[in-house]
């Protein structure tokens, strides 16, 4: 994205010398990298079909991330149940194949094949959506506006194999546990049953505003770039007990070089 932006306000590849601070060996090699990427040949090519596979795949975290209101669409995870970035992904492609003719400096070959590779991409890692806890849609009545009866029977004779173990097969298992299967489809279109339903549906989207405000004010407190996660304040508390606990064993050694230290914290 930066060799993106960089290229489109033609910004020079000398832009990256490092005047105040010398860089590490590792980072050194990786400023080398990148600007003999960014004046070569290949590397104007590459960040041209860079720029169209980032089409499909905005389009894709766009559906995503996109924040779901009381009176606005359905759900996320519903639409993504439905297919929603798989359609939508693929009318973006349909239109944007014919208009590759259109850029003299485009290998249309490669260009073509990176774009089917994406798609094909976003298709597998979105096909988990179809499944369970992702298919429960189906056969709620809120959201299904479509007989979902069917739905409901089959989810009852669904093996187990197929279902997550968190949400679907204790449900299977609760709506079985009714004693028939009359009863067990009773159970799952029970206004309860689909209210909760609902819920998991609509509870399921969130938004990271909170954690990054969070974030943003820790980095004010902290007056540091990066915020100090829970993991490394752990590992920094367990380093400063076990100094404490060394630096008390080394003082009982030259104190009495027989005793023997304290076991470690």
């Amino acid at each position: 994205m930066w060799a993106l932006a960089l290229q489109i306000i033609g910004a020079p590849s000398d832009i990256f010398k490092t005047l105040a601070a010398q860089p590490r060996k590792c980072n050194s090699k990786r400023i080398e990298e990148f600007q003999a990427f960014y004046v070569s040949l290949e590397g104007d090519r590459d960040l041209h079909r860079a720029c169209i596979w980032f089409r499909l795949t905005v389009c894709a975290v766009s559906i995503c991330s996109k924040k779901v209101r009381a009176d606005g669409p359905p759900p996320t995870l519903m639409q993504l149940g439905r297919k929603r970035v798989q359609t939508e992904t693929t009318s973006l492609l349909v239109e944007l194949v014919p208009l590759l003719q259109h850029d003299a400096g485009l290998d249309l070959d490669a260009t073509v094949a990176s774009l089917l590779s994406t798609q094909a991409q976003i298709y597998m890692r979105f096909d988990e959506y179809q499944q369970f806890p992702g298919k429960l849609w189906t056969f709620t009545e809120k959201y299904n506006s479509g007989p979902h009866d069917a739905a409901c029977q089959a989810f009852l004779h669904a093996p187990a194999s197929s279902l997550d173990a968190g949400y679907s097969l204790p449900l299977q298992r609760g709506a079985w546990g009714r004693g028939s299967f009359a009863a067990a489809l009773a159970f799952l279109q029970s206004q309860g049953v689909q209210d909760e339903l609902a819920r998991v549906f609509e509870e399921s989207d969130a938004t990271s505003m909170g954690v990054e405000r969070k974030h943003h004010s820790d980095k004010r407190s902290q007056q540091r770039a990066k915020v100090m996660s829970v993991a490394r304040a752990s590992r920094n508390s367990v380093l400063q007990a076990f100094r404490t606990w060394r630096t008390r064993a080394m003082g009982d050694l030259y104190q009495n070089k027989k005793c023997t230290p304290s076991t470690p914290p």
